[in-house]
C-alpha cells in the first residue's frame, strides 16, 4: 500500500482552498491528468463523484464518496475503481487572518497485480503533485503572487 502525505501554507483563507478542493468539476479545468469528473450525487456533507484520469496511455475511472465538513475537512472513500483501497483526507488549519495550512493524507492499492504495474507509479506522481496543483491555482484565482 501507498501512503502519501503533503501539506502547504499558502496565503489563502482556509475558506478559499476549501472551495478549491470541494468544486470537484472544475479539476478538468487545472489538473492535466483529469479527463472529466461525473458528480452523481451532493449534499452538503457528502459528494458522490467519478473521476476520469488519463495519459500515457493510461486510462482509468474511480469514484469516491467525499463526507464534508465544511471549511475543516474532506473525507474520501472509495465506492468503485481500479484500487483495492483508496482513502483519503483534506484539512483545512487557519493560520491568522489570511493564511491557512491544506493538508492531505492518500493512501491507496491497485487491485490487479498487473495493472499495479502501470497505474501505481502514474497514480503516486499525481498524488505527489496534487497539493502544489491546488496551490497554483489558489495562485491564480487569488493573486497574491
Amino acid at each position: 500500500m501507498i501512503h502519501i502525505h503533503k501539506t502547504a501554507i499558502v496565503p489563502y483563507t482556509v475558506r478559499d482552498m476549501f472551495v478549491l478542493v470541494n468544486n470537484i468539476t472544475d479539476y478538468p479545468k487545472f489538473l492535466p491528468w483529469c479527463k472529466s469528473v461525473t458528480v452523481h450525487s451532493r449534499t452538503e456533507s457528502k459528494v458522490v463523484a467519478t473521476i476520469s484520469m488519463g495519459g500515457a496511455g493510461l486510462e482509468k475511472s474511480f469514484t469516491t464518496t467525499n463526507v464534508i465538513k465544511t471549511d475543516e475537512r474532506i473525507e474520501m472513500g472509495l465506492l468503485e475503481g481500479p484500487f483495492h483501497h483508496l482513502q483519503g483526507l483534506w484539512n483545512f488549519h487557519p493560520l491568522g487572518k489570511e493564511g491557512s495550512k491544506i493538508s492531505l493524507e492518500l493512501e491507496f492499492e491497485v487491485s490487479n497485480p498487473l495493472l499495479r504495474i502501470s497505474l501505481e507509479p502514474a497514480f503516486t506522481k499525481i498524488t505527489n503533485t496534487l497539493v502544489d496543483a491546488f496551490v497554483k491555482r489558489a495562485d491564480k484565482l487569488h493573486g497574491k503572487f
